[in-house]
């Protein structure tokens, strides 16, 4: 995939789409480490004490913002975590989401795509939402950017005109 080509390893592509997207918005990688697996991309955010976990977030004690980096279990394997996508949005209980290497209709460990997905903040499959320290707009290392438009906007639509891109050139896919 591009992103694999991007990262230097063809693997599972989740966390490559994630660090790329994060990349090419010009997000640094102290604010969004660059990782292939998961578990490493989560211990960052754990380790700047930037993780929270489903529950409290489901209580209200975090409300989930577009840019923020959600991660999810589904495999029975022991890792604390498997697929990572980016939040686009959230509202009433419902977290909006892009995720890379999935399927564009319902979660795929490998369905090859660049897609949006949504959940209920119930859902037991998320297991954190993860807050990057995005530089404020205007910042000595904030990326360069229009005036007013903060890093998490401007990593949104880099993320959605990046999946466009993929899914449309089927070079780019594995």
């Amino acid at each position: 995939t591009e992103y694999g080509r991007w990262y230097g390893l063809q693997s599972l592509w989740c966390a490559m789409f994630v660090s790329w997207a994060a990349a090419v918005a010009g997000v640094s990688t102290n604010v969004v480490p660059k990782h292939s697996y998961t578990v490493s991309g989560l211990s960052f955010f754990k380790n700047q004490g930037r993780a929270y976990s489903r529950a409290p977030v489901a209580a209200g004690h975090y409300t989930p913002q577009r840019g923020d980096i959600v991660y999810f279990k589904y495999s029975r394997n022991n890792n604390p975590t498997n697929p990572v996508g980016i939040v686009t949005g959230y509202s009433n209980g419902t977290l909006h989401t892009v995720e890379g290497n999935t399927s564009s209709s319902t979660y795929s460990s490998n369905g090859g795509v660049v897609a949006p997905h949504t959940y209920s903040i119930g859902n037991t499959n998320i297991v954190y939402i993860c807050k990057p320290n995005y530089p404020t707009s205007g910042s000595a290392s904030a990326p360069a950017q229009p005036a007013n438009v903060s890093v998490p906007n401007a990593y949104k639509n880099w993320v959605f005109d990046a999946g466009y891109y993929a899914d449309n050139n089927p070079d780019l896919k594995a």
